[in-house]
């Protein structure tokens, strides 16, 4: 089976807030379906690497 056949919708969303002239506070929100029935342990594990690569990247654009 192919990957994209079991992934039906992934979807991040960044909401960035100042806290002071500094300091911004990065929340990256991520939500995903699938279209069979997988373990929660194995969507929060691929859950998690994605939005560690999410992180990581926009860390590196704003470096």
């Amino acid at each position: 089976m192919d990957e994209a056949d079991l992934l039906t919708q992934m979807d991040g969303t960044y909401t960035l807030k100042a806290l002071d002239a500094d300091s911004t506070q990065v929340t990256y929100e991520l939500e995903v379906a699938v279209s069979l029935p997988v373990p929660a342990m194995m969507i929060t594990k691929a859950q998690q690497q994605t939005i560690d690569a999410a992180l990581k990247e926009l860390g590196e654009h704003l470096a």
